[in-house]
């Protein structure tokens, strides 16, 4: 009990812990093993715990955020996902003691109870525990799945929330994860299996591409159809940025506007039918920009502002689309419509400015921006805590948890 109180105190407020593991024994590394379990199992319940109390408190407001999964999204740098799972079981623990006290010990992990929660009760939770512990958090999920039946609201939930997101993989790979109602995802599978059994092949290749290859040639077909079969070509088009020089000599990628990296090889290709434009990018002594011309951002001013911005500035805010062109410098104000004088925010975090006196500045390294409350204190999320445990009360908050040591609820 003793040791893992002073790992934890120790781990959390830098003071170091032995690592010469070279000088232990098996044993002893089996022993820290468990240890480290139990503290994580220690703090990822009082994580949940500090969750209930903001959700309690709706102090995610004051943090300009939509709601608490938004803030827990922002707070923890975490996807939207896991912040919804999180606050779901923070929100279900208080009526599970038992849950609670195999999370502090380290009996289960933080993923496997945000699964278990969500149709675990009082009376079954002992046997679920038993169960969870040797079973994988896929098993739990699909139980969570089968276990509720839900009524006709849930099942028009389901249609609200249905999603579709992607994200690149060190900008060269696009990883897509989406959801959909049973009845609409089995439309899709009908027509990419459909597609993915009649698009031609490689000879060559055709031994070494699987089925998952045939569907995401499909999927690819039918996206370059639809675009190639857009009335609106201008908002249709997928933007490429890539130096002439680059272009010419191979020597740097390319990039897309909505993220992902490409080699020089296959940006040529695609400019075989593509529309080229040269945009000319500003130095120390050109601003990119129309200046006073306009309120109006033109077209091609957005372009550079997406690729530098990606989406909506605000900490935490995931939105790419519907997202405005903001002026630092109000326009009414005297403002120029330039790229050092534009940033990029959604409809909510465009009010933040407007109506509750948020500000924005850009930051003096490309793509950084800050913004600050209407107090002018600075908003930063992911700031890391003070130095001193007496600064911030969290070494008492230790003290008050049990998770150190003391007997379990």
């Amino acid at each position: 009990m003793f040791d893992r109180m002073m790992y934890v105190i120790r781990l959390i407020f830098g003071g170091g812990y032995p690592l010469a593991f070279e000088s232990l024994s098996t044993s002893q590394v089996l022993h820290g093993v468990k240890l480290v379990k139990s503290a994580d199992g220690a703090i990822d319940l009082q994580k949940l715990e500090y969750i209930a109390a903001i959700d309690d408190r709706r102090a995610w407001r004051e943090a300009g955020s939509r709601n608490l999964v938004e803030w827990v999204s922002a707070e923890f740098q975490e996807s939207h996902w896991t912040a919804r799972r999180w606050v779901g079981a923070s929100r279900a623990l208080p009526d599970l003691p038992k849950t609670q006290r195999a999370m502090r010990t380290g009996a289960l992990s933080l993923v496997k109870v945000c699964e278990l929660v969500r149709f675990a009760t009082p009376e079954t939770e002992s046997d679920l525990i038993r169960w969870a512990q040797g079973v994988s958090t896929a098993a739990i999920r699909r139980r969570a799945y089968r276990a509720t039946v839900d009524p006709i609201e849930e099942v028009r939930a389901d249609h609200d929330a249905r999603s579709l997101s992607w994200w690149y993989e060190d900008d060269r790979r696009l990883h897509l994860d989406g959801f959909l109602p049973a009845e609409q995802g089995a439309q899709v599978v009908g027509a990419l299996d459909r597609l993915a059994h009649r698009l031609p092949s490689d000879p060559e290749v055709e031994r070494s591409s699987t089925i998952d290859a045939r569907r995401a040639d499909a999927l690819v077909a039918l996206s370059s159809q639809a675009i190639a079969d857009d009335p609106d070509s201008a908002k249709a088009r997928v933007n490429l940025h890539v130096d002439l020089a680059d272009l010419t000599t191979r020597s740097g990628s390319g990039e897309f506007e909505a993220g992902g990296i490409v080699h020089p090889a296959i940006a040529s290709m695609l400019c075989c039918d593509a529309t080229v434009q040269a945009i000319v990018h500003g130095d120390g002594d050109h601003t990119v920009g129309i200046g006073r011309a306009s309120r109006n951002v033109p077209e091609w001013l957005h372009r550079q502002l997406r690729l530098r911005d990606g989406g909506c500035t605000f900490p935490g805010c995931h939105h790419k689309r519907y997202v405005k062109a903001h002026h630092i410098w109000w326009w009414e104000w005297g403002g120029p419509t330039d790229l050092d004088n534009l940033v990029s925010v959604c409809d909510f975090h465009h009010k933040l400015i407007h109506v509750d006196g948020w500000r924005v500045e850009l930051g003096k390294k490309a793509g950084v921006v800050h913004w600050f409350k209407p107090n002018y204190e600075p908003f930063e999320p992911n700031r890391a805590p003070p130095d001193g445990p007496e600064q911030d009360g969290f070494a008492n908050s230790f003290d008050q948890r049990e998770l150190v040591g003391a007997d379990a609820n």
